[in-house]
């Protein structure tokens, strides 16, 4: 009896280290120096740093990659797809809710900030780094698309394997 370590489990070892690295890499996207220009303000102050929100952003896109393909490749084409429709309408469906909260919001406001309703939406969007509502849409789109693509067909062996003689 052999103890070593199947390929398999080396190579969920190496996707689970080389995911950690790219997640630590994202997130030092924040450490970049700040552009000394103001590009989130509006009437209703300003945001993080440019940098900071790249960083979070790509950290969700990144967190969201692994499973989105593993769920590509080991799901039926039919229910990834399934899976990737419901990703986008989870995700189209909090982008709204966000920006009928900031509608709601922002109703009873002055009539001159009221007209910066969709720049309000845009950025309470972009800023959200709590939820990754942009980036589920993107991944359930590309397991909508790409499923069909990338889909291992598992086979069974029906041959038993041989057994070492002692």
């Amino acid at each position: 009896m052999q103890f070593g370590l199947g390929r398999s489990t080396l190579f969920f070892a190496g996707v689970a280290c080389v995911w950690t690295l790219a997640i630590w890499a994202v997130l030092q996207i924040g450490r970049l120096p700040d552009p000394e220009v103001d590009v989130v303000c509006g009437p209703w102050g300003c945001g993080p740093t440019l940098p900071d929100l790249a960083a979070y952003h790509a950290f969700w896109a990144v967190v969201l990659s692994v499973p989105t393909a593993a769920a590509a490749r080991r799901l039926s084409v039919r229910t990834a797809r399934r899976l990737g429709a419901a990703l986008v309408v989870v995700g189209v469906l909090a982008v709204a809710a966000i920006g009928v909260h900031e509608a709601v919001y922002w109703s009873g406001d002055s009539e001159w900030r009221q007209g910066y309703l969709l720049q309000r939406w845009a950025f309470a969007v972009g800023t959200n780094v709590d939820l990754p509502v942009v980036q589920l849409a993107a991944a359930g789109a590309l397991l909508f698309c790409l499923s069909p693509f990338v889909h291992r067909r598992v086979t069974v062996d029906l041959v038993e394997p041989a057994t070492a003689v002692e």
